[in-house]
């Protein structure tokens, strides 16, 4: 009986080492999201400030590179884009507003790979950039510091694949996108089932 486990964790061993990216792979992703940060920050704000009101939230599209120095670990830049629209009547000041946002992230990210097999990866993703946001009617200029937080992610095929996220910061709660991973011929989708 303990041979054939051995044998069977052998198969499977041989499964799982003809897995995703590694050392020296490179991944280009493109992805949308909703609710960032932001959004769920100045949400929650409003209840206190506002008799009524109505913010729409619009999607975030967002653009990343991230190159892999070693089997587990990449890191990269992210951009991310969003705007949204509000209307609230303010409780303090006793005005209707309205006014219309753009927002745009620049960061530096690090993915962190918890479990590779050949057609899926689980990782994690942390962010930290500068956050600039421009109010249109109001002329409002704001930069600020940006994050994101996930700690799930889960990415499905090799070298073409599409991946969604749980997180929180300027990607959004949810996102979902596109990848595509390039690299030396040589080393093609090395394991990296735990941290180097």
């Amino acid at each position: 009986m303990n041979k054939v486990l051995i044998a069977l964790l052998l198969i499977f061993g041989t499964e799982f080492a003809q897995a995703q990216p590694g050392k020296g792979m490179h991944e280009v992703s493109a992805d949308i999201g909703k609710l960032s940060g932001l959004d769920l920050f100045y949400g929650l704000s409003y209840v206190s400030t506002t008799y009524g009101g109505h913010t729409d939230y619009r999607l975030i599209y967002s653009a990343g590179y991230k190159y892999y120095i070693s089997n587990s670990i990449a890191i990269g830049v992210n951009l991310s884009q969003h705007s949204y629209e509000e209307d609230f009547y303010e409780a303090s000041g006793g005005y209707y507003h309205h006014t219309y946002y753009d927002a745009l992230s620049a960061c530096a990210e690090m993915k962190g790979v918890y479990f590779n097999h050949s057609y899926f990866q689980v990782y994690g993703t942390f962010g930290l950039g500068i956050f600039y946001s421009t109010g249109r009617e109001l002329l409002q200029r704001t930069t600020s510091v940006s994050m994101y937080i996930s700690p799930l992610g889960l990415r499905i095929g090799r070298k073409f694949g599409v991946f969604g996220e749980v997180g929180i910061g300027y990607r959004g709660l949810l996102n979902g996108g596109v990848s595509v991973m390039l690299g030396d011929k040589r080393h093609p989708y090395k394991a990296a089932p735990r941290w180097d």
